[in-house]
């Protein structure tokens, strides 16, 4: 069953999707306070799990120093979020096409146990 959430935030609308109920949607904290029931979506974001041990190849764009890292390839822009408490596989990689208005997230299954509940665009992609 796909599920969905609707953000708005500062004019720019994101229709955000799973399959998968532990890919959590905003259903608490902050983040409820941009959800919206209509709207026309300017970015549309599919969220799954994965294996990101596959992910690799592209030129790299820019280096937060930190948490994340932009690559482009194949005319998609690709964010890769790493952190030593995982390991050195980004623990999530989110790619967007070239105009921002669609993309995916990709959640790396092996770092995250069972049942555990992960938010596709938590920090640092929600920035």
């Amino acid at each position: 069953m796909q599920r969905s959430a609707l953000l708005r935030i500062a004019e720019l609308t994101i229709a955000l999707t799973s399959d998968d109920s532990t890919l959590a949607l905003p259903v608490g904290g902050a983040d409820t306070q941009f959800l919206v029931r209509e709207a026309e979506p300017d970015v549309r974001v599919r969220a799954r799990w994965g294996n990101l041990a596959e992910v690799s190849g592209g030129r790299k764009l820019f280096d937060s120093g930190g948490l994340w890292q932009l690559f482009t390839a194949n005319g998609a822009l690709r964010f890769h979020f790493t952190s030593p408490a995982w390991g050195p596989l980004p623990y999530k990689v989110a790619w967007f096409d070239k105009d921002f208005e669609s993309g995916e997230v990709l959640v790396h299954r092996p770092y995250f146990p069972p049942g555990h509940l992960v938010y596709p665009l938590e920090y640092p992609l929600d920035e």
